[in-house]
């Protein structure tokens, strides 16, 4: 299993391509072998320098079949597809992280009090403490939207360039509202973690207050080696059809790594 690489995880309930890096010519053999066994069929093959890790990956295409849609469905996808195409989808994380009824992370939180001393098994740890960043990461992009924030730069606001990467702290509000607006670049929110780089002003609040709300500080995070990042607040859909068979709708798209058709199908599906 250690020799097996792979850029990120597929649902389970999906026929699903994607591309897994070998080692070496006989345990390729040994593994096509019982694959083909198992009812997956092998695409491609082909030699690359490196093994493949996750996060290796610049996204996912997508094809949904949506069965049974009220008969004015159609219209309204693409009504809400021409707004997410001015403005954006919101970024967030899926439920299917939470576990069942949020256990996922009220537990999380209790391991993060608790730090060493209430560890979980090293996997369980970074699945609770996952769930726990994802959830407070959900909770300020809830607070953009419902603030009228989300296509908008406040000073503080720590931004992505994304021509490169890079990340800024905010100055001129208006300025970069405009650069927002036009696609180059985005406003971030906090993925919590013991070296996260903080927004400053306003923004700066309320990711401190949502990390005294449920009795954290950055350094809770240090104990599971969870460092923190920066997660764009929104992501641009690409290549998105939508055409009806029936009473069925089909939806093709691409998504940038760690983005959610889900989120997706329930903005474009959604009263």
């Amino acid at each position: 299993k250690k020799d097996v690489g792979y850029a990120g995880m597929k649902d389970r309930m999906a026929v699903t391509r994607q591309w897994f890096s070998l080692p070496t010519v006989k345990v390729v053999a040994r593994v096509f072998s019982s694959l083909e066994r198992s009812g997956v069929r092998v695409l491609e093959v082909t030699r690359h320098t490196n093994k493949l890790r996750v996060g290796h990956l610049k996204g996912n295409r997508f094809r949904i079949v949506v069965r049974d849609v009220v008969p004015d469905a159609l219209e309204r996808a693409w009504a809400k597809l021409e707004v997410l195409t001015a403005q954006g989808m919101p970024n967030y994380y899926h439920g299917q992280r939470w576990g069942r009824d949020a256990q996922n992370v009220k537990q999380g939180v209790e391991l993060l009090r608790k730090g060493k001393k209430g560890r979980a098994s090293p996997y369980k740890a970074r699945l609770l403490v996952s769930a726990v960043s994802a959830g407070l990461f959900n909770e300020y992009l809830d607070w953009r939207i419902d603030q009228g924030w989300f296509v908008e730069a406040l000073k503080g606001d720590i931004a992505k360039k994304r021509e490169t990467g890079g990340l800024f702290i905010v100055e001129d509000a208006d300025v970069e509202t405009r650069r927002l607006r036009a696609g180059e670049i985005d406003i971030t929110g906090p993925i919590y973690g013991s070296k996260l780089w903080m927004a400053q002003g306003v923004p700066g609040e309320r990711e401190e207050e949502l990390l005294k709300e449920v009795g954290l500080t950055l350094e809770s995070f240090r104990p599971f080696k969870s460092p923190g990042t920066r997660r764009p607040l929104r992501v641009m859909p690409q290549d998105v059809e939508v055409e009806q068979e029936g009473a069925n709708l089909i939806f093709s798209f691409f998504l940038s790594a760690g983005s959610y058709a889900t989120v997706l199908l329930e903005e474009l599906m959604g009263p």
